[in-house]
């Protein structure tokens, strides 16, 4: 039954899975390797025996068994040819037999099927190149990434939660379980996304119109007992999505890289003295956390004031100043009396440059970026 209601499960919405986390679906319905040892093995014991192997194993697994059996049995030399055939022909039930045969069953004419599998198996293989082929390959360490760490992290945390499901019920906190095991939040949404498709099918075995196989499927179960499945699973999904939420709003922020005063200011080159307007340009290194900059353009004579948006100050991006108010700050054309004006400026207080800039006419668009025609006059 708990086979069945996993390929409905299946069937309903197909959903990509890690072999660890297909084999963790597969133990829960399938549960541990069959014993056969004892007496005779009848045909439904060994069909059950031969499914949990083909769900539960890999062909990797397989090799082993077949060469373990065959060594035990003083068949070294086939054990040995047996590594050069390949995964196409390499007999996978002929495997399980001897993995079954290993555990102490007892198989009536087994061991003649066996056999004969792995004969077949060694006719495929070129003898000519096993013949070559003196020296054992030397093995290479396995390279882990970091994203078969992360799958492998998330396996077995789902599997230690799955043991405590089967102990405890649907009693558990997945948000307690989650803090506990400090698990990050990507890793978080990993496992929301195992659980996902498990909920959805919990709530739609509640639905009147739900798949009659599916119905089926949880026939044995109670109407409340389902409905506190329904919760619980929905209960996992909203826990990993607010553990994941609070772990990145808890997160440091990554502090902003430190730029060098001379190399933020390299692009800004303004005149350098006015002849004309008789005035020098202040450093520009100064505009660098100041809270007010007034500019002169001495080609088209206007006059450009700065104020910071915050306590942090002015900025340069390049050639352009940063983090002001826009609707305070402006450019003003300075008309004849522009000498009159950086007179006031330069030596004028607030009441003084706040009165000159309602005597002026503001343009359309603010002057920001610095160039070979402009002279910084001042900073506050």
């Amino acid at each position: 039954m708990a086979r069945r209601q996993a390929l409905i499960a299946k069937k309903i919405k197909p959903v990509r899975t890690t072999k660890t986390e297909q084999y963790l679906i597969n133990y829960k319905y399938l549960g541990e390797e069959p014993d056969l040892s004892g007496g005779p093995v009848d045909d439904v014991a060994y069909a059950k025996a031969m499914t949990w192997y083909n769900y539960m194993c890999s062909r990797d697994d397989a090799r082993e068994y077949l060469d373990a059996y065959l060594v035990g049995c003083g068949r070294t030399k086939e054990a040995k040819l047996l590594k050069s055939v390949s995964d196409t022909r390499f007999p996978v039930q002929a495997a399980w037999i001897a993995r079954i045969l290993s555990r102490g069953a007892n198989l009536d004419n087994s061991a003649a099927f066996l056999s004969s599998k792995v004969s077949d198996a060694i006719l495929s293989v070129d003898q000519k190149s096993i013949e070559k082929d003196t020296v054992e390959p030397v093995k290479t360490a396995k390279i882990v990434n970091i994203q078969d760490r992360i799958k492998d992290k998330v396996s077995d945390f789902i599997g230690e939660f799955e043991e405590a499901i089967d102990a405890q019920g649907y009693t558990l906190s997945m948000y307690e379980w989650l803090t506990a095991k400090e698990i990050p939040a990507l890793l978080a949404t990993k496992v929301a996304d195992f659980y996902r498709p498990i909920a959805e099918e919990a709530t739609e075995v509640l639905k009147r119109d739900a798949d009659a196989q599916l119905l089926e499927g949880y026939a044995n179960k109670a109407k409340d007992d389902l409905r506190t499945r329904s919760k619980f699973y929905a209960g996992i999904l909203t826990d990993c999505d607010r553990f994941a939420g609070n772990a990145k709003a808890m997160r440091q922020p990554r502090k902003p890289k430190t730029v060098k005063v001379d190399k933020k200011i390299q692009f800004v080159k303004p005149l350098k003295e006015s002849k004309e307007f008789k005035i020098a340009s202040i450093k520009p290194e100064k505009i660098l956390g100041a809270q007010e900059l007034w500019m002169l353009n001495t080609k088209y004579k206007t006059i450009t004031v700065f104020y910071a948006i915050d306590r942090g100050g002015l900025d340069v991006y390049r050639t352009a100043i940063t983090k002001y108010d826009e609707t305070r700050s402006g450019t003003y054309r300075a008309g004849r009396n522009t000498e009159n004006h950086i007179a006031a400026i330069l030596s004028g207080g607030k009441r003084a440059t706040t009165k000159l800039l309602t005597e002026l006419k503001k343009t359309d668009n603010i002057q920001e970026r610095v160039n070979e025609n402009t002279i910084l006059m001042k900073v506050a």
